[in-house]
């Protein structure tokens, strides 16, 4: 916040929250539940369903771009943000989904150790290369989205070739069946959630302009820090659950 004018920090502000959303279209976050329930289900062939999954994912970010590049107007009127932005999105997207599958993956299998050290890696490399671009380069606003986009595409293409070759199988028909319609029963509360915690700034930007999304933005993250706690320790859960259900160990569950 101290590197960034008013407005810059807006302009960011709305791209994460533009991000949040279209994440969420674009991949049905396959990379969570349907994963963890694909995962006990199929529990024979854990490695196959992860590489299949990252296929799905490089099938889907790759059918986004052809649709901004088809419908970039709409976009850019829909988001109000320029379009260069847009395409680091979608390139953050892409990151974003693959290392999230990664770290899903071995979650499920309680190898935290590789999980915790990857995660403290790509803050630190996303801090530094945040600070270097902002110092440097003009526009601070494109600065920071650029490394926010660029250092998640670092470790989520790195890694989405780890998962490619965890199971060496792109295209499974049953397990794209099942992952996608998985996912698209979640979406409708996926969505719902995600536009009751962001669609505000949204409309305060429509309504007004980023000056006011800066300063909301700022105080509603400092509100929400509790999130990443919660967020963690739900990751944390789910694997256990789903084992746990499967097994019919309903009493574990009650407790």
């Amino acid at each position: 916040t101290r590197l960034l004018t008013t407005e810059e920090y807006g302009i960011v502000s709305l791209y994460q929250t533009w991000f949040n959303i279209i994440v969420v279209i674009v991949t049905l976050q396959i990379y969570i539940n349907p994963l963890n329930n694909a995962m006990v289900k199929f529990s024979d062939n854990q490695d196959k369903i992860v590489s299949c999954m990252q296929g799905m994912l490089v099938t889907m970010c790759a059918m986004s771009m052809i649709a901004f590049a088809l419908l970039r107007d709409v976009f850019i009127l829909l988001t109000g943000l320029p379009e260069i932005t847009l395409a680091f999105l979608l390139i953050q997207v892409y990151g974003t989904a693959s290392m999230s599958l990664w770290m899903s993956y071995n979650r499920f299998h309680y190898r935290y150790k590789s999980v915790v050290i990857t995660t403290l890696a790509y803050a630190i490399i996303n801090a530094v290369l945040g600070l270097a671009l902002v110092t440097f380069m003009r526009n601070g606003w494109l600065a920071r989205i650029i490394s926010l986009s660029m250092s998640q595409f670092m470790f989520g293409g790195v890694l989405s070739l780890v998962n490619l070759r965890c199971g060496k199988t792109f295209f499974d028909l049953k397990l794209w069946k099942y992952s996608f319609a998985f996912g698209v029963r979640l979406l409708p509360n996926s969505l719902a959630s995600l536009f009751l915690n962001q669609a505000d700034r949204i409309v305060i930007q429509k309504l007004t302009s980023t000056v006011e999304v800066a300063y909301y933005s700022l105080a509603y993250n400092i509100a929400t820090l509790t999130d990443v706690f919660k967020n963690a320790i739900s990751h944390a859960f789910l694997p256990w659950m789903y084992t746990s259900l499967k097994e019919g160990a309903d009493e574990e569950l009650q407790k």
